[in-house]
């Protein structure tokens, strides 16, 4: 894809952003105050809450990037702590992405549907979705490229 595609795309992202009713629902303060308390530089909200097609038993996909040099140790520990407050706080289920740590096929979906809940102004925000979005964008090509190949080797019977 090439950079026209990748504006495009962040074009639509951007356009879905401004869906309100999603925020209404979410009680976006309470959950901002959770995630601030626990170091959250900025915070996602993708999948089916953030593309308005949750259902009565969709769960809360939100995606976080911490504050500071934390290890991966301390940033599970973290998350563990933020996604059982973030559930107690909306009353349903939370998946928790921490985006240091998530696939870059992950990350590059994430930013493709996400609406932000923290971090709207943060220009570290804006440099990671652009250097992510980039990577993901590059990765994907190479991604499909395997995943046909592995489907051919299992329609082939060689897997």
């Amino acid at each position: 894809m090439d950079f026209d595609g990748v504006g495009e795309l962040l074009a639509r992202s951007i356009a879905a952003e401004r869906q309100t009713d999603v925020f209404a629902l979410l009680e976006q303060a309470r959950v901002a105050e959770v995630l601030s308390r626990h170091g959250v530089r900025f915070a996602y909200l993708f999948g089916s809450q953030a593309r308005g097609t949750a259902r009565a038993d969709s769960d809360l996909d939100v995606a976080v990037r911490f504050d500071g040099d934390r290890d991966a140790d301390a940033r599970f520990g973290v998350a563990l702590r933020l996604g059982a407050e973030l559930e107690a706080a909306v009353g349903i289920t939370v998946d928790l992405v921490d985006l240091e740590a998530a696939p870059l096929r992950l990350v590059g979906r994430i930013l493709t549907e996400r609406l932000v809940l923290v971090g709207q102004d943060d220009p570290e925000r804006v440099a990671f979705e652009v250097r992510q979005f980039k990577l993901a964008v590059d990765f994907e090509h190479h991604a499909a490229e395997l995943d046909r190949a592995l489907l051919g080797a299992m329609a082939r019977g060689d897997r």
